[in-house]
């Protein structure tokens, strides 16, 4: 027999033996039909309990000894009498039974003493005066509150609004859904934000783009306007937008609310007063692709007019005319800005060899070791690296205007403003 198999058949044996010792006559006979086999007397007698001798069950223990004397105890002097406790009421609170009509059931209940069950029934059939006296009689202000303000009590409101905090007052209006009133206590506080969201939840867009407005959330006030379909409010808000943006150093940002506005040429005119290949990755990154090689040629005739081989060549580098922008860098003897170029081209032992002679080392030895030339990359390890040049703060070599190393078209600007995050 398979060994699995005989295993399990032992082990059914086992639990219809387990199943008879409880009496569980069905599940036992069920168990040893699978096992194969029937249970002999021998195997049904349950054994009796033995105990284990005290030398098995515990051990030695060692002696304790003779017991101490406690001692005289103090004498703890006469008890105090205690005083009777009050004999309990054996009378239970009255049951209250409705009769059916509800003033009688009110009367009833303040006569109990029950003022907020009261109230509660005047707030049920809209008698807000009295709910509103019961519920500050039972001491539950905001319950009082709410009343007041559905019963339009004024001096009530005045009186219990003083007792609570701005935010409770809130819940407690909302609550009783009292919209006007809730209206006017956000306007006594001058709370715009909670007025312009009033305003957008009974679906009054033109209001809640002027609260907006007033809150100083431009990009909601603009939103607003273009849900209540307002095209003039929301490009004159949509302007202030963009001014706040160019105040703030974020002019991508402001590009893009142009952009989507439908001005094209205004977003241009945004973006130009940036260093020049920061506008160019900008206007790219607006889909501007036209525009953006339109202000690199424009650019680049600039810098021939201008006879500046540097920029020409920066300008030829953005224009995807890398062979061009290298030969202009050689010429320039600009060997470590050439060195990027030809890297980008592909050509990795040129750009190593012009690095090394650039001075820059570093990189020269890292470009020899990422194309496998171990003999070269081990020779420039081994040269001593140069003094680095004492520059002036804030000094730029002339004609380039900023540094060659360029973010990409989706970087964030330099001045952490995240790219249309007015938008």
């Amino acid at each position: 027999m398979d060994p699995k198999i005989a295993a399990w058949t032992e082990n059914q044996f086992t639990v219809g033996l387990i199943w008879s010792s409880m009496n569980e006559t069905d599940r036992a006979k069920a168990a040893f039909e699978n096992a194969g086999r029937q249970p002999s007397e021998a195997d049904l007698a349950v054994p009796a309990h033995t105990e284990r001798p005290p030398e098995a069950a515990r051990g030695d223990r060692p002696g304790s000894g003779p017991r101490q004397a406690r001692g005289d105890r103090p004498d703890r002097g006469p008890r105090p009498d205690r005083p009777e406790r009050p004999a309990r009421s054996s009378a239970r609170p009255e049951l209250f039974v409705s009769s059916g009509d509800w003033q009688a059931d009110v009367k009833k209940l303040e006569e109990m003493g029950r003022t907020r069950d009261a109230a509660r029934v005047h707030e049920k059939n809209k008698s807000h005066a009295d709910a509103q006296r019961l519920y500050e009689a039972g001491g539950d202000t905001k319950s009082a509150l709410r009343n007041a303000a559905l019963g339009k009590l004024d001096e009530a409101f005045t009186r219990l609004s003083a007792k609570l905090k701005p935010e409770e007052i809130i819940e407690a209006l909302e609550r009783a859904e009292a919209w006007e009133k809730l209206m006017e206590f956000h306007v006594a506080r001058s709370d715009f934000d909670s007025i312009a969201k009033l305003y957008e939840r009974a679906t009054q867009f033109d209001q809640a783009g002027l609260a907006w407005e007033r809150a100083g959330k431009l990009s909601l006030a603009r939103k607003a306007y273009e849900r209540a379909r307002d095209a003039g409010s929301a490009h004159r808000v949509r302007d202030l937008e963009v001014v706040k943006l160019i105040e703030r150093g974020d002019r991508l940002g402001a590009a893009t609310l142009q952009v989507s506005g439908g001005k094209k040429a205004e977003a241009l005119e945004t973006l130009k007063p940036l260093p020049g290949p920061k506008a160019f990755h900008f206007m790219q990154k607006l889909k501007l692709t036209a525009e953006a090689d339109a202000f690199a040629k424009a650019e680049l005739a600039k810098a021939e007019a201008e006879n500046n081989p540097v920029q020409r060549a920066r300008w030829l580098e953005l224009l995807g005319r890398l062979p061009e922008a290298a030969e202009v860098y050689l010429a320039a003897d600009r060997k470590d800005k050439a060195a990027f170029v030809f890297e980008a081209l592909g050509e990795l032992k040129k750009a190593a060899e012009l690095l090394e002679a650039a001075g820059q080392l570093d990189k020269a030895q890292a470009l020899f070791t990422k194309q496998g030339d171990t003999a070269n990359a081990e020779r420039v390890k081994a040269l001593p690296r140069p003094e680095p040049k004492p520059r002036a703060a804030g000094a730029t070599e002339e004609g380039e205007g900023e540094e060659h190393a360029m973010p990409p078209p989706d970087a964030t600007p330099s001045n952490g403003a995240i790219p249309g995050a007015n938008a």
